[in-house]
């Protein structure tokens, strides 16, 4: 997405400025949307992949980022402690 925002931000000053048409403008921002878009749709997709994966009794991937926090995950039946 860095690259989409790297083309549209110059090219909105160069329209500001006069040096670029409205269309140059409303490509460089639907390139940014559509990459947006992409990037939602790719981590939908990570989380309802990794989501399945744990339904299906995989150990699933937790991803530990700033964006992300970290849950505890639930004990499976063969680590439980039975009174």
């Amino acid at each position: 997405m860095s690259a989409a925002e790297r083309v549209y931000n110059p090219t909105r000053l160069r329209y500001q400025q006069g040096l670029a048409t409205q269309l140059e403008v409303s490509d460089a921002r639907l390139a940014l949307l559509q990459a947006r878009v992409n990037l939602a749709q790719a981590l939908t997709s990570f989380y309802a992949a990794d989501a399945q994966l744990m339904v299906t009794g995989g150990a699933g991937a937790p991803v530990a980022t700033s964006q992300t926090p970290q849950t505890p995950t639930a004990p499976t039946q063969s680590n439980q402690r039975r009174p």
